[in-house]
């Protein structure tokens, strides 16, 4: 299939220094299409403010390059004005076939075919972006007619955004895992990190950033419930923002207003090392968001063969077959802690437990759905 020989652009202006969902499935997912599509010639256009070819090593294939905007990361007003007379001045000179974006907000009418790929709509929703949401839907009901058409990354996401803003011309590609990452890790660095937290594999895990959608708060006063009072949970994310430190010491208060500093570790900043570590090592993973458009550590958390149990949102049913066994309402702590006591004593999982469906989220067959979509969309210009 690698026959289709065009030229893409990829806006990866919104990436930085900072770890997140979109920006590990930017890095994972593409790559692959690059390698499926050597004839094609991809542009990476980056941030002024953060080169992209600190994730990728760009010499490894000769179809990409990489190109440096004056576009900022973050956005503010001044950056979304600088971003649109930038690509107004400068994307036609590229001659591109396809132009793929990975951020909002977009007010450039692009000449060629475009994409647009969503994560999820929490910016449209009071409680995640406040009053914001209003300036946000009639932004995103204006603007985004201009899209031709958008990857979203799960049905729920798809059913969201014809329910909310009525657009159809919408394809769901997964967030995939490279089950290669997660081989066996060395000894020596287990037995450091178990040091350095004081650690036994008596604890649960769970990972994302401090914000409210997470729901830590349930979770942290479910731990209180739980019949075994010598289970620790640890918690680690990031924590740069000045919303998510003052979310992370609200959750210290939580924690030291209910005793449970004894029990209640939270991690801030860790490497990829050292989180894979802390999934190895749990005795269970729990993933308590009210909110999600995947859930990257789901799989993640599958592929290190552990024993889960998830909040009852529709994108974790996606990832896995529904089983009230492991599955909570994210705002009842009370269930939160009977579905941990239901699991973490249980013997543990069998071998290779989730292979069947970690087989469908690997980059390659990803890939080829956003390869398809290309063919498909550049035939019909």
């Amino acid at each position: 299939m690698s026959f289709l020989k065009k030229k893409i652009g990829l806006d990866a202006t919104c990436f930085n220094e900072r770890a997140s969902g979109a920006k590990q499935r930017f890095i994972s997912l593409y790559t692959e299409l690059f390698k499926i599509m050597p004839k094609s010639k991809f542009y990476i256009f980056h941030a002024k403010d953060y080169n992209i070819s600190k994730d990728i090593d760009i010499s490894k294939y000769k179809n990409v390059s990489i190109v440096r905007t004056n576009i900022q990361s973050h956005n503010t007003l001044l950056n979304i004005i600088r971003a649109y007379f930038f690509w107004k001045k400068n994307l036609n000179k590229y001659k591109l076939d396809i132009f793929e974006i990975f951020r909002l907000p977009i007010f450039n009418k692009f000449k060629v075919k475009n994409i647009l790929t969503i994560h999820d709509l929490r910016y449209l929703l009071l409680k995640y972006s406040g009053f914001k949401n209003i300036f946000n839907y009639l932004y995103c009901r204006i603007f985004l007619r201009n899209i031709d058409q958008f990857i979203v990354v799960s049905n729920f996401t798809k059913k969201e955004l014809q329910l909310k803003l009525n657009y159809r011309n919408i394809t769901v590609v997964e967030n995939g895992i490279d089950l290669k990452k997660f081989q066996k890790i060395k000894k020596t660095k287990n037995i450091k990190l178990k040091s350095r937290l004081k650690l036994d594999d008596n604890f649960i895990f769970t990972v994302g950033h401090f914000e409210l959608r997470k729901n830590y708060k349930n979770l942290i006063l479910s731990i209180k419930k739980l019949q075994n009072k010598n289970i620790k949970l640890v918690i680690a994310g990031n924590a740069n923002t000045k919303t998510e430190i003052k979310f992370k010491k609200k959750l210290q208060n939580i924690i030291y207003e209910n005793k449970l500093n004894y029990r209640i570790i939270l991690l801030t900043n860790l490497n990829n090392e050292e989180i894979k570590l802390l999934y190895k090592n749990c005795k269970l993973f729990i993933f308590p968001s009210v909110y999600e458009g995947f859930g990257i550590p789901v799989l993640e958390a599958m592929a290190f063969n552990k024993k889960i149990i998830l909040s009852n949102i529709e994108p974790f049913k996606e990832i896995l077959k529904y089983n009230k066994k492991i599955f909570f309402d994210p705002k009842n702590p009370i269930d939160i802690a009977r579905k941990i006591n239901l699991n973490i004593d249980k013997s543990n999982i069998k071998k290779n437990e989730y292979q069947k469906q970690l087989n469908f989220y690997k980059n390659k067959i990803l890939a080829y759905k956003i390869y398809n979509l290309y063919f498909n969309l550049t035939k019909k210009k």
